[in-house]
């Protein structure tokens, strides 16, 4: 049964599954919500990876921002085509 494949610790239930799964983010099914998730069980960083992150934040900031403009320019030129027909 279900309830027999969990364990407690600190008021929180866990599978036991989790003792053998690797943690492996996919933005793809994600889009980053995990780790944007406001509450103490985000996705699970180390110390060093911060740093990292916060180093690469605007160049990725930036990337995402010319893919957004460039998708509204798509979506504008499309709509114009249509608007045509």
């Amino acid at each position: 049964m279900f309830l027999n494949n969990l364990v407690k610790i600190d008021n929180v239930l866990f599978d036991k599954e989790i003792a053998d799964s690797h943690f492996a983010c996919n933005l793809d099914i994600c889009k980053g919500a995990c780790c944007t998730l406001e509450s103490d069980f985000g996705a699970p960083l180390l110390k060093e990876e911060i740093g990292k992150i916060e180093g690469i934040l605007p160049v990725v900031k930036n990337i995402y921002q010319q893919i957004i403009i460039g998708k509204l320019r798509i979506m504008v030129f499309l709509k114009k085509k249509m608007a045509n027909y």
